[in-house]
């Protein structure tokens, strides 16, 4: 197994998110960077995320494998996002464009908790944290603003971008597309699908 979190090698495709760069030399550094991967790994779940928009762009089972084989990726690639879009001093910043700077660190219960940090504006600051217990194959994220006080009490909500595009696991895909479901629960605890 891998460690349970390690950085990859650079994977820059030259986007630099040119349209939210400023022609001023004080730009933070979350609208201009260079993009690389973060893995956590306990044993049962492997997550690759990218530092471009500080989402995960892999997730696989390492224990199971497909019907011939392989690995079980669930989703994998471009096609796969997660973002908000986040009022910055007047306009909207969509955080798939921003570039997070990763921290890894140990929780009390053995898991690994991955803060994904983005400064969009002095004393502004996205933050994403993503925590994988020791054990099992939830994982949880949590969305923090720093500093969006005043931005945050005039906006009714916070647009959230989900998109994915699950790989084929199963051999009979009449079979798979009627039995996949997507399950979420509310912060009350109560539980719902698609």
């Amino acid at each position: 197994n891998l460690p349970a979190t390690h950085l990859l090698s650079d994977t820059s495709s030259g986007d630099k998110a040119a349209a939210l760069v400023p022609a001023d030399s004080n730009v933070p550094g979350a609208y201009s960077g260079t993009e690389s991967r973060v893995i956590l790994d306990n044993g049962n779940l492997h997550l690759t995320f990218s530092t471009k928009g500080g989402y995960p762009v892999q997730a696989s089972l390492d224990s199971f494998k497909k019907y011939s084989g392989d690995s079980l990726i669930f989703f994998k690639g471009k096609n796969n996002e997660l973002s908000f879009d986040i009022p910055v001093n007047g306009k909207t910043v969509s955080t798939r464009q921003l570039y997070f700077t990763p921290e890894t660190s140990s929780l009390p219960d053995g898991g690994t908790q991955l803060t994904m940090t983005a400064e969009v504006a002095p004393g502004k600051r996205v933050i994403l944290h993503y925590a994988l217990p020791k054990t099992g194959y939830m994982m949880s994220a949590n969305l923090r603003l720093v500093g969006f006080q005043q931005e945050l009490a005039a906006a009714k909500s916070i647009p959230l971008t989900w998109s994915t595009e699950a790989l084929l696991t199963e051999k009979d895909m009449k079979n798979e597309r009627r039995y996949m479901q997507v399950h979420f629960r509310y912060e009350d605890g109560e539980h719902d699908y698609f």
